[in-house]
């Protein structure tokens, strides 16, 4: 079950964490990223058995992420960025739900968001990266 009210707070804390510097990212970034890729494993591995302590466990691994960590990987607070990331940090609150209550359609469903706003996260940051390549009048 999600709890739209639940993310309010923490998509405020991405809209402002967003405007923190370049120098915030770097080698941080890699190892979040790194750490996640590692917590969305462990979460497929438990999906598959049924084992929703497994479950638990890895959205608590998820969650830990902070909101303004997540944030800072933005120079500038673009919508569609904030929009994923609310997205993401939603999926994560309904695998900590759907663990407690047992239910694996549900967790699935979840599981199927979180992996969604990461796809959609990265499409959007290569054509951000893109776009900071092209030459001036060609943006």
């Amino acid at each position: 079950m999600r709890h739209p009210g639940r993310t309010l707070i923490p998509a405020a804390a991405l809209v402002l964490a967003a405007l923190l510097p370049l120098e915030a990212q770097g080698p941080a970034l890699q190892e979040a990223m790194q750490q996640k890729l590692t917590d969305t494993q462990a979460l497929l591995a438990s999906l598959v058995q049924a084992d929703f302590g497994g479950i638990g466990q890895a959205a608590e691994g998820l969650s830990r992420i902070d909101d303004a960590e997540i944030a800072s990987w933005q120079a500038v607070a673009r919508t569609e960025y904030t929009e994923v990331a609310a997205e993401f940090l939603l999926a994560v609150d309904g695998l900590r739900a759907a663990a407690a209550e047992r239910d694996l359609d549900a967790a699935l469903s979840e599981y199927s968001n979180l992996v969604a706003a990461c796809a959609r996260c990265h499409t959007s940051q290569r054509g951000a990266a893109m776009a900071a390549l092209a030459p001036e009048g060609a943006r």
